[in-house]
């Protein structure tokens, strides 16, 4: 059986309100709410394809997002078409800076994009092996308030 390696990046993108962080979660028909993330092109690096995705995906401005750093690296195989791929995505916490109001990029099937506090993230979240992310980048975030 054939495997194939393939490579993304995106980030767990947050935005405090009242003091609070809250996570952007996109809703993907089949699938549920997911975070941005997609595929590195050739010549990118994983910080240029997250912000990439992140922007495209999203509709936010890509100059108000602001890597802050890297959470880490989500393996995972799946099936497709006969062929076993081994993924690797980068995934970083990524602050949105902006004062847009995220609009859902449709062609890729998203149809819905809003912020959750962490708790009500949690209860959405379509994939639980991003949890972690979730609780890694919570952390992170508290560290920079204080």
């Amino acid at each position: 059986m054939e495997i194939k390696k393939a490579f993304s990046a995106g980030g767990v993108i947050y935005k405090m309100m009242d003091g609070v962080p809250h996570f952007l979660l996109l809703n993907k028909t089949g699938q549920g709410w997911v975070i941005p993330k997609g595929t590195i092109e050739v010549g990118e690096n994983t910080e240029e394809t997250a912000l990439r995705e992140i922007s495209e995906e999203t509709g936010l401005p890509k100059d108000k997002l602001k890597i802050i750093k890297k959470l880490g690296d989500l393996e995972t195989e799946f099936f497709k078409d006969t062929i076993e791929y081994h993924k690797v995505t980068a995934i970083f916490l990524v602050e949105d800076t902006s004062t847009a109001v995220p609009s859902p990029q449709a062609k890729e099937a998203f149809t819905e994009a809003k912020y959750f506090e962490l708790d009500e993230a949690f209860e959405v979240l379509a994939y639980q092996n991003l949890r972690p992310y979730l609780i890694n980048a919570f952390d992170e975030i508290k560290k920079l308030s204080n």
